[in-house]
């Protein structure tokens, strides 16, 4: 038998009751029931990004749930044309250590219009060498 799919959900948002938190309350749904979700909530404890050689144990955790997902989904709003510094910073917590290197992902902008939030992301994951799902790019 197939082992679940374990897919990793990281809200750009800070907030419970924002639209990323509702979107994933709805794709939740949709699902299928051999995929396991998990919903990263802590790029707001992660420490400001500073290249430590021994980082804390919230930037191990976060870059451990990263490499033990099959796919990670993003789904942030937009702050000021760009993703909240806070998704960002989690981000670059992985440039170096390679977790998203080819790893499947999943853009979805929780805004109205967002295509500055989208295209950052994307430039972001291209950085980490991220696979965006196919159509990811519009």
């Amino acid at each position: 038998m197939e082992q679940a799919k374990k897919i990793l959900v990281v809200p750009g948002s800070l907030r419970n009751n924002s639209s990323s938190y509702k979107l994933i309350g709805a794709i939740a749904k949709h699902f299928p029931a051999d995929f396991i979700l998990k919903v990263f909530e802590g790029t707001g404890n992660l420490p400001h990004f500073n290249d430590a050689e021994e980082p804390s144990l919230a930037v191990v955790s976060w870059r451990k749930m990263i490499a033990d997902s099959d796919a990670v989904v993003f789904i942030t709003p937009e702050y000021a044309y760009g993703v909240p510094g806070t998704l960002k910073n989690a981000l670059d917590w992985i440039v170096a250590s390679g977790e998203l290197v080819n790893k499947p992902t999943l853009l979805i902008t929780a805004a109205t219009g967002g295509e500055h939030a989208h295209k950052s992301l994307l430039t972001i994951l291209g950085a980490l060498t991220a696979r965006p799902a196919a159509g990811c790019d519009c």
